[in-house]
Order: C-alpha cells, then structure tokens, then sequence
C-alpha cells in the first residue's frame, strides 16, 4: 500500500462543529501533506455525566465538556493490553499546548482527553470530553501513524456545520 510508506511525523486535523451534538470528522496528513484518510470524529461531551460533574452546558474548559478546539503537544498511539469498554482498543493521549485545549489543561483542570473509538462502527457516542471515532478508523489511524514514524500532530478546529 502506497500510503504505508514512511514520510515524517503525520498531522491529523479534526474538524468539529462548534455546536457539538452535530457529527465532525478528521483528516490525517503526512508531513508533506499527503491525505492518508478521514473520517467521521465526534466531541460532545455525554449529557448527564457532564451534569453529574458541575458542568451542565458541557463547557469545553470544564472537566466533562466537550472537546476543547487548540493544537495538542506531539503524541503517538498507546496500545492497550485488552480492549477497555469505553475506549476500544487504545487511544492517542492529548496534551494541550495553545488554544483552549491549553486553557482546558492549564486552568480547567482538564487531563486525560484523547482520541479513541470504543463503541463499535454504527454510532460515535459521546464521551467524557474526548474525540470518539469508528473502532476501524481507529486501527487504520493506528496503523498509518506508526507506519509513518510513529509519531502525530493534532489539531481540532471549530467550525460552522450547517444543516
């Protein structure tokens, strides 16, 4: 496969809607920005959890809100020994570092975001505030980012979705 060979460190750029309960998706590049894939990411924050924790309009700054647009520290995929029910598989931890993906870290209180599937290919549930993609676009963003040096950029914009 010809996007299997190695280029430099990938870039995968999430696009979601600033209203949050409308779907988002993701596109992954390599260094010299070749699309490798994309598909459909989701980052709303689940309702009640988000109650339960003080943050009822699921603010992305605030523990339990939705996912906080910004660009994250350099990171690369971690493999889980066994699949954990909530995540899938594994996940790509995110580290903020501008935007309010730094904010939400730095003054919110904020860890433990990332990007993960976990719940099968038909539905992207919400989350605890992080990114939830298909569990096959997961191991195909996996594979590709380790492909290609093993290490990703991310950076999640907010944007206007009409319809």
């Amino acid at each position: 496969m010809d996007d299997l060979k190695h280029h430099d460190t990938c870039r995968l750029t999430i696009f979601l809607p600033k209203d949050r309960t409308k779907m988002g998706w993701f596109n992954l590049l390599t260094g010299d920005d070749h699309l490798l894939m994309t598909g459909p990411a989701r980052g709303k924050a689940d309702n009640q959890r988000a109650i339960k924790e003080g943050n009822p309009m699921r603010l992305p700054i605030k523990p339990y809100g939705d996912t906080p647009s910004g660009t994250f520290h350099e990171t690369s995929p971690v493999t889980f020994a066994k699949p954990h029910g909530r995540l899938g598989v594994g996940w790509i931890p995110l580290r903020g570092k501008s935007g309010d993906a730094l904010v939400a870290e730095s003054i919110g209180g904020r860890e433990g975001l990332g990007l993960h599937a976990g719940r099968g290919d038909d539905h992207l549930m919400a989350t605890y505030g992080c990114i939830r993609v298909t569990d096959s676009d997961y191991d195909r963003l996996d594979q590709l980012i380790r492909a290609n040096g093993g290490h990703v950029a991310v950076t999640v914009h907010d944007v206007e979705v009409t319809s």
